[in-house]
């Protein structure tokens, strides 16, 4: 049995009725995972393929997908089944046709969507119910009271011991000494426990003709400000989406400050994932952090 054999099989059983590959095109690729689009004549899939020690990963994400649609206020792909076929691990979801995104006219909609889904649960702690994926790294979710001791903890701690581990990290690096920096310049600020994307980045968003969509979310219930930092760090989202966000619910006092702190998150993960090209700045939002 081929690979696609086995994949169709799966899709057959999760769907409920028969679903034959016909054609597989392949769309792109990234150092993690393989992208197609597969149809059998009437329900077209989008395919994402990774190595078999990958299927963890691929199940947390549709899990994430399904959570995320049950709040009913950003678009999320339709998730359909995860499985092992051949020596790929493999998710399927629902295949949408994109627009060009530069040009949508439906940035302002997906910002206003966004703060919705920022405010539509009433957690009262930091976390999610499982680890999830930020990429490829593990993102640890333990269950916490204070947004504080969360970030600096699961977030900025977990990044620095990961990559002391693969001896990326300056040994003078005093990884409590950290934790406890980035514990003090959050001690005082005690947002609300909002369901995030958590990946919130322009590989991660696109529109139909219809409304903006969003993908592959590393979800856990924090700082709404950590999702609205991160579409900052790389290329910024065009004004439409911020003042979209900003007309249902407008940000506090002292974002801009947090901003850089939260962006050294991803920062970190980026060194860790991609390796010594994303170094310099990594270690200089570091630097920048301790000087503070």
């Amino acid at each position: 049995m081929t690979m696609w054999h086995g994949i169709a099989a799966q899709l057959s059983a999760a769907l409920g009725h028969r679903y034959n590959i016909l054609e597989h095109e392949a769309l792109s690729i990234t150092p993690e995972e393989r992208h197609f689009r597969i149809n059998n004549g009437q329900q077209p899939l989008f395919i994402k393929l990774a190595p078999r020690n990958q299927l963890e990963r691929m199940t947390v994400g549709l899990r994430n997908l399904s959570a995320l649609r049950l709040y009913d206020k950003v678009y999320f792909p339709s998730p359909v089944c995860c499985g092992i076929a051949g020596d790929q691990s493999f998710m399927a979801q629902e295949y949408l046709v994109l627009q060009a995104t530069d040009a949508s006219p439906h940035w302002f909609s997906l910002g206003a969507a966004l703060a919705r889904l920022h405010r539509s649960d009433e957690q009262a702690m930091y976390g999610w119910d499982e680890d999830t994926y930020l990429s490829t790294t593990l993102q640890p979710n333990r269950w916490h009271k204070q947004w504080s001791s969360f970030f600096a903890e699961q977030r900025i701690g977990w990044q620095l011991q990961l990559l002391r581990e693969q001896n990326k990290l300056d040994p003078e690096i005093d990884i409590e000494g950290v934790i406890d920096t980035v514990r003090r310049l959050l001690i005082h600020h005690t947002p609300k426990p909002s369901p995030l994307h958590g990946d919130l980045w322009r590989g991660n968003c696109g529109f139909t003709q219809q409304h903006g969509v969003l993908f592959s979310p590393a979800c856990y219930f924090g700082d709404r400000e950590t999702d609205i930092a991160l579409t900052e760090l790389f290329t910024r989202f065009p004004d439409g989406f911020y003042d979209g966000y900003q007309s249902i619910w407008p940000l506090d006092p002292g974002y801009e400050q947090r901003r850089q702190l939260y962006n050294l998150y991803h920062q970190l993960n980026q060194f860790l994932v991609s390796g010594e090209s994303y170094r310099r700045s990594a270690e200089t939002a570091l630097m920048q952090l301790l000087a503070t």
